[in-house]
């Protein structure tokens, strides 16, 4: 069975419907996370907990990957399901993240940073190696 919300993207939203409709799941053993665009462009739903049974609750609104509303909804569902903050931060510097809870609490399983470039030293070394006839100075901008 599948929860979802009106598809949106609007985290108050999102956050209403997960009160609304927390009760109809269980205990939440995983929970996905990403960035809008990231994965499946076409797929509104970018938070998906699941429970113990493998029924999914998909919200929306909540994201990940900058300091924002939508990464805060994100952080505020998983501290509600009893994940430590110092693991909901990860959400704000990340472009997916996994959690997974288990008999010793939850875990980040797996992230994506999400700025996950280099230094400006290598961009520009980079853009040099892509175009070399380009005169790609290595000074700073």
């Amino acid at each position: 069975m599948r929860l979802s919300d009106d598809g949106t993207g609007i985290t108050r939203d999102s956050l209403a419907f997960y009160r609304d409709h927390r009760h109809e799941l269980g205990e939440a053993r995983e929970v996905t996370v990403r960035f809008p665009g990231y994965d499946d462009p076409h797929d509104p739903y970018l938070m998906v907990l699941r429970d113990v049974a493998g029924l999914e609750m998909r919200l929306s609104g909540c994201t990940t990957g900058y300091v924002g509303e939508g990464p805060h909804g994100t952080m505020r569902v998983l501290i509600e399901e009893g994940c430590p903050v110092v693991h909901a931060t990860v959400v704000l510097s990340a472009a997916t993240a996994r959690f997974v809870r288990d008999e010793d609490g939850w875990a980040v399983a797996d992230y994506t940073p999400a700025n996950a470039r280099g230094s400006r030293a290598a961009l520009a070394e980079a853009a040099r190696e892509a175009v070399p006839d380009a005169g790609v100075a290595s000074r700073p901008c």
